[in-house]
């Protein structure tokens, strides 16, 4: 979308939308992420079928909203960087200013606070965690400069968030802070991985964009490395998504699904990251994106098959 100063707010936002934040892109994984990690929940902690109701939906809406500020925030965060490095985007251009991202940040958290009140006192407490932790990844752990020198130091320590998420997703339908159920570090450590090797496939160049390459993981690793890692996080994913079916004695016929999905997917990888020289940045993110839909909806096709509704 060709868009100016000049344009009305909605249609700069829109655009801002598309470019930043694309819906296509982030809402499936936003959804399933939530619906089976609550399905985990209630399995846990509910004698009767699954709940698909108000709570649920309300969740969804937080943890969208939620993802989009983690978004908002870095364009404070990452502003004088993205400048230089990518001057096309609305933001770096003036088209939508600073000031107009800190209202929409301010109004987005206070969405985010009000749905969280009504959700109950348990998903606000869990919701201020990540709130906290999220202006604390703003604010880089006020160790920016020792964060900056080594951008996967950086990335591993921003990636934590997703656990917190995981937890607020977790107990939408239970008000228990702390499960300490079994399969917890397992289900922490298959979301982990995967949510790892997403975003190390999220910030690679192309052939034609050589100027970017110190700041992408595939500059910094190599294509051949890259793959590599990318690879094993998305095979050690699958492990821990095991040891959660075995843990809770769910049908393993969907772990086989989603691993047979993975181990395709990194057949996919390699031929991508050994073999072609053109266009490899258009197809690797597509890699771990399809490996996570795949593990959150074999998640919540197994407790569906053994809970109902």
């Amino acid at each position: 979308m060709n868009v100016s100063v000049e344009d009305s707010f909605p249609k700069r936002f829109k655009a801002y939308i598309d470019e930043r934040f694309p819906l296509k892109s982030f809402l499936p994984l936003i959804i399933l992420f939530t619906v089976s990690l609550d399905f985990l929940g209630q399995y846990n902690f509910r004698e009767t079928t699954l709940f698909l109701d108000i709570k649920l939906i309300g969740g969804i809406c937080l943890i969208v909203l939620i993802f989009f500020h983690l978004r908002l925030f870095d364009e404070f965060k990452d502003y004088s960087l993205d400048v230089q490095m990518h001057p096309e985007r609305l933001i770096s251009r003036g088209v939508i200013s600073l000031l107009e991202i800190r209202k929409v940040t301010w109004i987005v958290i206070s969405a985010e606070v009000l749905i969280a009140y009504l959700l109950g006192v348990d998903t606000l407490i869990r919701y201020g965690m990540v709130l906290l932790f999220s202006v604390l990844m703003l604010k880089e752990f006020f160790i920016g400069d020792l964060l900056n020198r080594d951008m996967v130091v950086y990335a591993i320590t921003h990636q934590l968030i997703i656990l917190f998420l995981g937890w607020l997703a977790y107990g939408l339908h239970h008000a228990e802070i702390y499960p300490g159920r079994p399969e917890l570090p397992w289900l922490a450590m298959s979301v982990l991985c995967a949510s790892f090797a997403f975003e190390l496939t999220r910030k690679v160049h192309g052939e034609n964009d050589q100027h970017l390459a110190d700041s992408t993981y595939s500059g910094y690793f190599g294509w051949q490395i890259l793959t590599i890692i990318v690879s094993t996080l998305m095979v050690v994913s699958a492990f821990f998504q095991e040891l959660v079916y075995r843990t809770l004695e769910l049908p393993q016929v969907f772990w086989i699904i989603s691993t047979s999905v993975t181990i395709s997917i990194v057949i996919f990888l390699f031929i991508i990251g050994f073999s072609m020289k053109t266009k490899r940045d258009k197809y690797f993110n597509f890699g771990p994106a399809i490996v996570m839909l795949s593990m959150y909806l074999s998640y919540a096709m197994a407790i569906i098959s053994k809970k109902g509704f």
